[in-house]
């Protein structure tokens, strides 16, 4: 059955109805420019596709209160409106499409399952009662209520959940996307972004031994606010069959956290007992700072390197500074200087402690000083007894970046059309980068401050989604995460 084509008209399904549709007839129905409106308790049953495309001004809107049962694909293209508080059920047999920017409840009732074609906003509730819904590569799934899914009817992709956490905010289990937070130390956190990733291909190896996974579950955990001296009680859940083959000796885990997009781990606290629920596992550990989390075991370590690795100029020289969270048959690092960020010779070399368990500081001045208005580079390599070897990130030093407490700050976030950078000392301009999380060069431009602000315009048709905003003024180079919604 198709209709609807051209017509200007508001079209209503009264609350009596009980479905539309005939039985053993295939449906598309296409909407070009009509306002379809579906009131409470009634149900638009369409077996098979629903297309809402524009045609010339006229833009198609559905206002649902009731349900729409689909049993094919769900279009709903830009700039077309999706309006109401009822539900969209997709509960076809084979796979099912589902494109558009926008519904309130979703329920997935498929047992073939459901892709999610575009970056997708829930307002209300996402309800799994057959099959998974899998979002295609990079869409995300921006959820503003809570989501019901046991481990054969889940979500697998990036699931993104903004709570905001204030004083006054006792816990948060997220929209049940399995973490939460305890805030009994009264932390103002502010706009807390949470995005989990499932599904295959979602564990952490280690890059060394990529036999060595963690769980097929990560966690990207970002806040506006870190307060000082303020924890939280992080609790992280994952289903048991997504194990990933671990089998957590002594029923204990380690949680593992990464402040520099997964490029090295570490280890918080130490092994944590596990409480199992059904076939939910959980472990919760004490934190103060937010970043990449996920799990493993005792015998599975991901790879850990360094905690921090920093320098700066000093009147002796140039200080540097690094700390290890844990060794193993380390023997020593050495210190390697370039004057372009590619090029290296080793300039010192220091003895290591061997094998820890326990984070451990170091420190080295290198006599050498950049000169006024250039930069000296600086890594390390460390050294296993056995002679295999691996390098820290590269800093750089420059004495014209020496700004004691240059301060910046990035909002809204998150952000809709525009980005605005404050710095709390005088500048002139600014180097400005926008990249996505596989390191890809969105936006690249050198900036006039202007009162302490620089504004970066030009983002309403950037795709939803989190990214990595890096700014650069007076030698000073800091990195925030950044989240388009």
């Amino acid at each position: 059955m198709r209709f609807l084509k051209g017509m200007k008209a508001a079209l209503l399904f009264p609350v009596c109805l009980g479905w539309l549709g005939f039985e053993g007839q295939a449906q598309v129905i296409t909407n070009n420019g009509a306002s379809i409106f579906v009131s409470g308790g009634a149900v638009l049953t369409v077996k098979g596709s629903f297309v809402n495309s524009v045609s010339g001004a006229a833009v198609p809107s559905v206002d649902n209160n009731g349900t729409i049962q689909v049993s094919e694909n769900w279009q709903l293209g830009s700039p077309a409106l999706y309006t109401g508080t009822g539900a969209l059920e997709l509960n076809g047999t084979s796979v099912q499409q589902i494109s558009g920017t926008t519904v309130h409840n979703l329920t997935v009732n498929n047992p073939a399952g459901v892709t999610q074609l575009d970056n997708l906003t829930v307002t209300g509730n996402v309800t799994i009662t057959d099959g998974n819904l899998t979002a295609a590569a990079g869409k995300t799934l921006n959820l503003e209520g809570a989501i019901s899914e046991t481990p054969d009817k889940m979500y697998e992709g990036a699931l993104a959940k903004t709570v905001q956490v204030t004083t006054v905010t006792a816990s948060s289990s997220f929209g049940n996307i399995g973490i939460s937070f305890d805030n009994t130390d009264g932390g103002n956190w502010g706009n807390v972004t949470v995005i989990r990733h499932t599904g295959p291909g979602s564990y952490i190896s280690n890059p060394n031994s990529p036999s060595l996974q963690g769980i097929n579950r990560n966690w990207s955990i970002e806040s506006e606010f870190k307060p000082d001296r303020k924890t939280i009680a992080l609790t992280l859940s994952w289903f048991t069959e997504e194990d990933n083959g671990l089998t957590f000796p002594g029923n204990q885990a380690q949680v593992w956290k990464s402040e520099d997009d997964g490029l090295t781990w570490i280890r918080v606290e130490g092994l944590k007992p596990i409480t199992t629920n059904g076939n939910v596992r959980s472990v919760t550990v004490q934190t103060n700072s937010t970043s990449l989390w996920t799990v493993a075991d005792e015998i599975t370590p991901l790879p850990v390197t360094w905690l921090h690795f920093n320098g700066k100029a000093t009147d002796t020289g140039t200080e540097l500074r690094w700390a290890t969270a844990s060794e193993k048959d380390t023997e020593s690092f050495v210190v390697e200087r370039g004057l372009d960020g590619r090029d290296f010779h080793s300039v010192a070399e220091l003895a290591a402690a061997g094998n820890s368990s326990i984070p451990l500081q170091y420190s080295y001045t290198d006599s050498a000083l950049p000169v006024q208005g250039h930069t000296l580079y600086y890594r390390l390599r460390q050294v296993d007894l056995d002679g295999k070897s691996e390098y820290s990130k590269v800093i750089a030093v420059s004495r014209k970046g020496e700004i004691d407490g240059l301060k910046m700050s990035v909002f809204p976030n998150p952000f809709t059309r525009e980005l605005t950078v404050g710095v709390d000392k005088s500048v002139e301009t600014a180097q400005v980068r926008l990249y996505d999380l596989q390191g890809k060069n969105l936006y690249c431009r050198q900036l006039e401050a202007r009162d302490g602000k620089v504004v970066l315009g030009g983002l309403s048709d950037l795709a939803l989604g989190l990214y990595l905003l890096e700014i650069t003024t007076e030698g000073t180079t800091q990195v925030f995460r950044v989240l388009k919604e």
